[in-house]
């Protein structure tokens, strides 16, 4: 240094002084850089955490989409379902729609309604019957019913009558007539009454046993045709001829008899 001037010694040293002060510079810069970046990092690494505890906290709380609904038995419907609407009409006092409670019986619906009306056949009904929603309850009148079974009864014996109109009329029986003789004079009669005055079964013509109620051509003649094999012993025993059961019997059983 003894070999330079002082003014060549000062730009040295102002030299020397700026290039370390910028290496200085340089390297701080650096590390507040890093430091900072670090700092970031930290700051945005917890924000995504506080994010992630967020969005699992979210789910927790809702129920999963993805999770199918559990099906319903028959016994929890009806537990949801506490009423019942149906629609009554017929031979009640006041016909219409009526509200009852799940588990209701046509009974219920009747006694809703006010109670049958004294023309109302009740051994058509099935009152234990148990109702469902939107049911409609018919009630029908007596008259109604035998109308039906008249009706039921005449179709019958026409379609019997048909298949024995196709019988050749050699096998077919005619109606058979009792003669009896009174002074002594010859008189073709049908005895069908006896001192009480009701048809005998055992006697009586087809044309006579058409004038009870409900027996028609076909099963008149079935009559016909027991009594010729076996005796009419009592007025029961005309219920085993086809075609007459204990309905048809009880409408007839006053306006018959055996002897």
């Amino acid at each position: 240094m003894s070999n330079f001037t002082r003014l060549e010694k000062i730009v040295i040293l102002v030299i020397v002084s700026i290039i370390t002060i910028t290496i200085g510079y340089k390297v701080l810069g650096s590390n507040d850089k890093e430091g900072i970046e670090i700092e970031d990092n930290l700051v945005l690494q917890d924000k995504q955490n506080e994010d992630e505890k967020e969005i699992f906290k979210d789910k927790s709380d809702k129920p999963d989409e993805k999770t199918e609904p559990t099906m319903q038995t028959d016994e929890q419907e009806d537990e949801v379902q506490t009423h019942v609407v149906v629609h009554i009409t017929g031979e009640v006092s006041s016909p219409g729609v009526v509200k009852l409670e799940n588990g209701s019986r046509v009974v219920d619906a009747i006694k809703k309604s006010g109670g049958l009306l004294p023309s109302a056949d009740e051994s058509n009904i099935n009152l234990a019957q148990k109702l469902f929603d939107e049911d409609k309850i018919m009630i029908p009148k007596k008259s109604e019913v035998l109308e039906l079974e008249q009706a039921s009864e005449e179709i019958q014996d026409s379609g019997q009558s048909s298949e024995r109109s196709n019988v050749p009329s050699s096998t077919q029986k005619e109606p058979q007539q009792v003669v009896t003789s009174t002074n002594n004079n010859n008189v073709n009669s049908s005895s069908n009454t006896n001192s009480g005055g009701g048809v005998n079964i055992n006697i009586a013509s087809q044309e006579e046993l058409k004038t009870l109620p409900g027996i028609g051509d076909v099963t008149s003649q079935k009559i016909i045709d027991y009594r010729e094999s076996t005796k009419f012993e009592s007025i029961d025993d005309i219920k085993n001829v086809s075609g007459i059961g204990e309905k048809k019997f009880e409408a007839i059983q006053s306006m018959i008899t055996t002897k």
